[in-house]
């Protein structure tokens, strides 16, 4: 991949980006993936130790909030984040889907910005259980 006129760049993967917060607060956004530039995003994923809790997440890309998804989690399961197009409201939105809904809305996304943020939240509070999340990402370099 070229930017522009300069060197040819490629996305270094990374280690994972991870989340393990212990006792989340309702309503309280936390970073999966920190603010970090010239990013290259190829999956996610999130969790909660809590049964009847509901997850939202987000994605922050060059100051643009794509609008956050919510999902009710059940305990230990694992969910992907994704982004899905919506045509009739014009809008590019973050979708969490279990495995059994994730051929549907599977592809293999890569979502690139100048800055990149992902969080994850719970907006009920069921219980303390841990909220956590994984990002697989890279970054770019010159090659």
């Amino acid at each position: 991949m070229r930017i522009g006129k300069s060197a040819k760049t490629v996305f270094e993967l990374q280690a994972p980006a991870t989340l393990n917060q212990a006792a989340p607060v309702q309503n309280t956004w936390y970073n999966i993936l920190t603010a970090t530039g010239n990013v290259r995003v190829y999956q996610v994923a999130v969790n909660v130790e809590d049964t009847n809790e509901t997850l939202e997440c987000q994605f922050i890309v060059d100051g643009q909030t794509l609008p956050a998804a919510a999902l009710p989690a059940t305990h230990s399961t694992v969910y992907y984040v994704t982004i899905a197009l919506d045509a009739i409201n014009r809008l590019a939105n973050v979708v969490i889907v279990d495995a059994t809904n994730l051929a549907k809305f599977h592809r293999a996304y890569q979502t690139e910005g100048k800055s990149v943020q992902i969080q994850l939240r719970k907006t009920t509070a069921t219980g303390a259980g841990n909220l956590t999340g994984i990002a697989l990402y890279g970054v770019a370099k010159r090659a």
